[in-house]
């Protein structure tokens, strides 16, 4: 019978699949989900309606549906090693100066109060004592 002995100090290459994906995923949700948290400040600061940005939104998310199943054919004929490293470029091709734009002014914590709102402080008024 023989052994097959593995080398357990040795990270195997699923794991580190695993590990870039979680990182990549990680920043991309980051970067997508962010318009919810500013989006109010942004149409205040521009003069932007909010129906436009949430427009753009939404045309991103149709645009990133279309493409999956491109990028799965694309990854079925090429290999996910040469797609993943392809992404990763672009991301850091598309975010880094991203990054290095000046502040636009926008603070989450300027649209955040301290003091609770109308609604909130009127729903705890009506809270029952028991």
């Amino acid at each position: 019978m023989m052994t097959i002995v593995k080398n357990r100090n040795r990270l195997s290459q699923g794991w580190l699949v695993v590990t870039s994906v979680t990182s990549i995923l990680t920043a991309t949700s980051g970067a997508r989900f962010l318009n919810g948290v500013v989006l109010k400040p942004l149409s205040a600061q521009h003069g932007w309606d909010r129906a436009d940005l949430t427009l753009a939104v939404v045309i991103n998310m149709i645009v990133l549906s279309a493409c999956q199943p491109v990028i799965g054919a694309v990854v079925d004929q090429i290999g996910s090693r040469r797609v993943l490293a392809v992404g990763v470029v672009a991301l850091a091709v598309v975010l880094i100066p991203i990054s290095l734009q000046p502040s636009s002014g926008i603070s989450t914590s300027s649209t955040a109060s301290s003091r609770p709102s109308r609604s909130r402080r009127r729903v705890r008024s009506m809270r029952r004592p028991w």
